[in-house]
């Protein structure tokens, strides 16, 4: 197979171009991104690429919109929020992105790496705050939480420690929802907590697909004013995404 043709029929199953047989015919013939369609077409992207580490500002400037044709954020938000897609953190990439991976949750076993339990400081494996480690306890009792209630929750798990001798730092009164917030980030990059939607990531990013050439103008909501602590209130916080040792 000629190598043009190869790389043409790559780019036809990823959905980046509709049809490669007729650019293949004829090398001058314009050819239009995106072959796929709706909330489907972005289900099959994800499972096409699931597990790739990008930056998060990239997925939906450029990675679904140029294999789904009318792709809109709702989209990715519907999926994530029925609980068939997930997304992982990999790394920060200073203060307004980070590295990502999305997954089909029924495949997540198979994509997802395999993340090391959190340690206290002084001990092997990757270690957390006593805030971070309050809030990954207060998690692990399942379920999804918005940033106050996790402040909460965790400064009652902090006033715990300190009735019972231990004296971590923050101390209770020192939680707040933006200091949550911060631990958050800084989790979420870990792999360790995710949200039920794309909106925290958006909003950081400052993000939105561009228009399609058949759509309309359509007005890009601006990030919500207060920082990281504000981008998070954009979804609920869930415990990380794990694979199994």
């Amino acid at each position: 197979m000629p190598q043009t043709a190869l790389v043409r029929l790559v780019l036809e199953r990823q959905g980046l171009l509709i049809d490669a047989a007729a650019p293949a015919a004829d090398p001058d013939a314009v050819v239009m991104p995106g072959a796929f369609e709706g909330v489907e077409g972005v289900a099959r992207v994800i499972e096409q690429l699931a597990g790739t580490v990008l930056p998060a500002s990239l997925w939906e400037r450029q990675v679904l919109p140029g294999r789904v044709h009318d792709y809109r954020p709702a989209m990715l938000d519907e999926l994530m929020a029925a609980g068939e897609v997930l997304w992982a953190g990999h790394g920060a990439l200073g203060d307004d992105d980070g590295l990502v991976s999305l997954h089909l949750a029924e495949l997540a076993v198979v994509t997802l790496p395999i993340r090391q339990p959190v340690a206290e400081d002084g001990n092997d494996g990757p270690t957390a705050t006593a805030l971070q480690r309050a809030v990954l306890a207060v998690m692990a009792d399942g379920g999804a939480y918005f940033v106050r209630q996790l402040a909460l929750l965790a400064q009652a798990r902090l006033a715990d420690a300190a009735a019972q001798g231990n004296s971590p730092s923050p101390n209770a009164s020192e939680v707040s929802p933006t200091t949550v917030a911060a631990a958050l980030w800084s989790l979420a990059w870990r792999g360790l907590v995710t949200s039920d939607t794309w909106g925290p990531l958006r909003a950081l990013t400052g993000g939105r697909p561009p228009p399609t050439q058949d759509a309309g103008p359509r007005s890009a909501a601006p990030p919500p004013d207060g920082g990281v602590d504000a981008a998070l209130e954009t979804g609920c916080i869930l415990a990380g995404p794990q694979s199994p040792v």
